[in-house]
């Protein structure tokens, strides 16, 4: 884990994921915190840059299919209309973390 936690914030979960765009799929890590959802990349993937988006921005979660059959994705909508993809196992784990923080 490379991002510093802010005071306070506890992290709940971490998970190896996939980063999902529109080219290529990014390696790394998943975070889910109590107060935020950060992707690190890999290593190889640093010229990425760490993404954190503060929960209370997250206005939908839903499970997806990546490749539009491999049931193992997770879709962020930002109040921004921004998406966020992810390929991870137990997502269904991941999603009620997410959405039981968000309240």
């Amino acid at each position: 884990m490379y991002t510093n936690l802010k005071e306070g914030e506890k992290l709940r979960l971490e998970k190896s994921a996939n980063l999902m765009g529109r080219k290529a799929a990014i390696g790394g890590e998943l975070l889910v915190t109590s107060s935020r959802v950060i992707f690190e990349p890999g290593s190889l993937d640093m010229d990425t840059g760490i993404i954190s988006i503060p929960l209370e921005n997250i206005m939908e979660t839903s499970l997806v299919k990546i490749l539009g059959f491999i049931p193992n994705g997770i879709e962020l909508k930002l109040k921004t209309g921004e998406k966020y993809r992810f390929a991870v196992w137990n997502r269904k784990e991941i999603l009620s973390l997410i959405e039981n923080q968000n309240k």
